[in-house]
């Protein structure tokens, strides 16, 4: 017969005097590692896990209703605001006209800039060369 308190007296301490089960429990896991494994284990380990496999099973039943959800309602909300972008009418010569001026003035801009960024004196071989047949001429 096994040393220490049966399994009754020791789900009795567990509801009655907390503090006194942990020592006890600390005790046992020290001296008699086998009797701490079935008969105090069990209390320590049930808060962690959810020993009841259909429980388990709601959980993640709940929980992937949950992420679906989540997933539809960011995407409606998506699928709206793309909606709600402005659409002009391209019929309307108006918008045709000034579309046209912004192209063209984006061009212009294009032009400047890359005059702007070209040296004044090129000094490629390919200039010297010329520059040089103009002057014997």
């Amino acid at each position: 017969m096994e040393s220490g308190l049966s399994k009754e007296q020791i789900d009795e301490l567990y509801k009655t005097s907390r503090k006194y089960f942990d020592e006890l429990a600390k005790y046992y896991y020290e001296k008699d590692r086998d009797y701490y494994n079935k008969y105090f284990a069990p209390y320590y380990s049930k808060y962690r896990t959810i020993p009841n496999l259909k429980a388990r099973l709601l959980l993640m039943l709940i929980l992937t209703i949950v992420a679906i959800l989540i997933f539809g309602i960011t995407y409606l909300f998506k699928e709206n605001t793309k909606k709600d972008e402005i659409k002009l009418p391209e019929d309307n010569p108006k918008i045709q006209k000034n579309a046209k001026a912004i192209q063209d003035s984006a061009g212009y801009i294009d032009s400047v800039y890359n005059r702007l960024n070209k040296p004044l004196i090129d000094r490629t071989e390919k200039n010297k060369a010329k520059k040089s047949k103009e002057e014997i001429k």
